[in-house]
């Protein structure tokens, strides 16, 4: 016999519903845990893959501009030898003069490059233009910072030019890339 009522008993478990089906709050809490550190892992390699791309983006930019310099090199050398002012052009090239780079399409302005006097660098910053090609919004692009030693000998001449990928760069700083050619004295021996 049943002494206590139904009413009156202590409370029991729903009966319909079998014993730990539900979630107790240590396992949302673990679950929120794991979901936010997913969330923070997937961002990081969104963040860094975005910073790698833009890194890629900068070390091919500065190759173009590596291209450009010594091709113009090599095309204005050939042209001087030709001419049979081999000598003079890099002499008053090692000496400062400019001389404009090749592929100007692939800039966004006229760009010259000089050789560089005493280790000098200089800057070249690329500006974003507004939906006006006449209108610079003077926000930079991306810049680039050369060195270009030049040493004519009398058979070849030497060039050898390191580019930064950014706007400030010192000659101590080893993020440089470092290009190296020779141009012969074709033509004129």
């Amino acid at each position: 016999m049943n002494l206590i009522s139904s009413s009156t008993a202590p409370h029991r478990r729903n009966q319909n519903r079998p014993f730990g089906a539900g979630f107790t709050l240590i396992e949302v809490a673990l679950a929120i845990v794991a979901l936010g550190l997913g969330v923070l892992a997937a961002y990081y390699l969104l963040s860094s893959g975005l910073d790698t791309g833009q890194k890629a983006g900068a070390d091919t930019q500065a190759a173009v501009f590596a291209d450009s310099v010594l091709s113009t090199l090599r095309v204005e050398s050939e042209h001087a030898a030709k001419q049979g002012n081999w000598t003079t052009f890099w002499s008053q090239f090692a000496g400062g003069s400019n001389i404009p780079v090749a592929f100007q399409e692939a800039w966004d302005e006229d760009l010259t490059v000089q050789a560089s006097q005493g280790g000098a660098i200089h800057a070249i910053v690329f500006t974003n233009y507004g939906f006006r090609a006449d209108a610079p919004t003077n926000i930079v692009n991306s810049a680039l910072r050369y060195t270009l030693a030049v040493t004519p000998y009398s058979d070849r001449a030497e060039a050898l030019l390191q580019v930064w990928n950014c706007q400030y760069a010192t000659n101590s700083d080893e993020t440089a890339f470092t290009f190296y050619s020779e141009y012969g004295r074709m033509g004129e021996l």
